[in-house]
């Protein structure tokens, strides 16, 4: 949930160097959302606030709607990615979307919101 999001943040928030590394995931069946900060980066934290509201500002869609495989699959390929290029001191993405509809089912054309340097 959002407000569980919130927690975690303000935990995070308040001890910066406990982690290193938020990557925070949203999907819905064909839309995927990520975004990734360090704690410790306070244009990182920053920027992810802007990111945070209330559960009751989601759209609620059916329980089909809500994921499909292609999409957890693409979620998880974007993780492991953005793991590997923090563990090796490489940029990584800090705020993504994907939305098969506005991709033509081309994964390639995904929208990169912004992107950050290293950790």
């Amino acid at each position: 949930s959002m407000e569980m999001r919130r927690e975690l943040y303000d935990g995070l928030k308040n001890k910066p160097n406990a982690c290193r590394l938020l990557i925070d995931t949203r999907m819905g069946a064909e839309t995927y959302m990520q975004y990734t900060m360090n704690p410790a980066n306070s244009d990182h934290r920053a920027s992810y606030e802007k990111t945070l509201y209330k559960s009751s500002e989601v759209e609620q869609v059916r329980c089909t709607e809500k994921s499909t495989i292609y999409t957890a699959t693409l979620a998880a390929g974007l993780v492991t990615k953005t793991i590997k290029n923090v563990l090796m001191n490489q940029p990584f993405p800090k705020s993504l979307e994907w939305s098969i509809a506005k991709s033509d089912n081309n994964p390639s054309s995904m929208s990169l919101v912004s992107y950050s340097g290293n950790v």
